[in-house]
């Protein structure tokens, strides 16, 4: 970060964790996530920033990216982009889309059980104890939606793809070759539609790299950043 004394934010995006739930029923969420960021930094009084985000955080750091390139430094991201391009050799939704979806619907431990297992390689480094906490979270997160008024149908997505011409920043991609959330042939597509793209694919890891591969990822990653 720039602009202030050096620091690592880690982010609730909207509608994830503790955050509020965000209003997407006017705007597309790749519109709207990318302002409140700005806001943020905004408010921080953070000039400048590189982001480190995993799928839809991924995502929405190209979106920010693409829509304020001044405030953009470099971009670290492991898996992002799931619907920006259509399937190639994957179905749709794919298997951790199908396991996200019910898990949401249904916070239980065994749903939240069946989605580690579709996002990791290795689902045993996901804790019974990361597990309850998750499964908490998400069931808090049901029933403030259950009280909530009746949202209307969101709108379009934004058709980011379409933009990633306006990311100037250098990028890494960072990958697991057993991403059953989203494959790793998108990877290779977003790799080549950014300007100035890095792309590093783990052997034997899943949606989580910097879960699963921990020690190569911080340093690839650190070592990006710093360069």
């Amino acid at each position: 970060v720039t602009g202030v004394q050096p620091c690592a934010l880690p982010i609730y995006m909207l509608g994830y964790g503790q955050s509020d739930d965000g209003d997407f029923t006017t705007e597309p969420r790749l519109v709207v996530q990318p302002r409140v960021l700005k806001e943020m930094l905004d408010g921080l009084g953070i000039e400048r920033a590189s982001f480190v985000g995993n799928s839809l955080g991924g995502t929405t750091s190209l979106a920010f990216a693409a829509d304020y390139p001044e405030r953009t430094n470099r971009l670290v991201l492991m898996g992002p982009a799931g619907f920006l391009y259509p399937p190639v050799y994957h179905p749709e939704p794919s298997e951790g889309h199908r396991r996200l979806a019910e898990a949401a619907a249904n916070p239980t431990p065994e749903a939240f059980r069946a989605l580690a297992a579709a996002m990791l390689y290795d689902p045993s480094v996901m804790s019974e104890e990361t597990i309850a906490a998750r499964v908490a979270v998400a069931q808090q997160r049901l029933r403030n939606k259950a009280a909530a008024p009746p949202a209307a149908k969101n709108v379009p997505e934004r058709v980011l793809r379409e933009e990633l011409h306006k990311v100037a920043a250098e990028t890494l991609i960072i990958w697991g070759k057993d991403d059953r959330v989203n494959p790793y042939e998108i990877g290779i597509q977003l790799m080549r539609d950014l300007d100035d793209a890095t792309m590093v694919i783990f052997k034997n890891c899943g949606h989580w790299a910097q879960t699963e591969r921990p020690k190569e990822f911080n340093r690839i990653a650190l070592e990006f950043l710093a360069s």
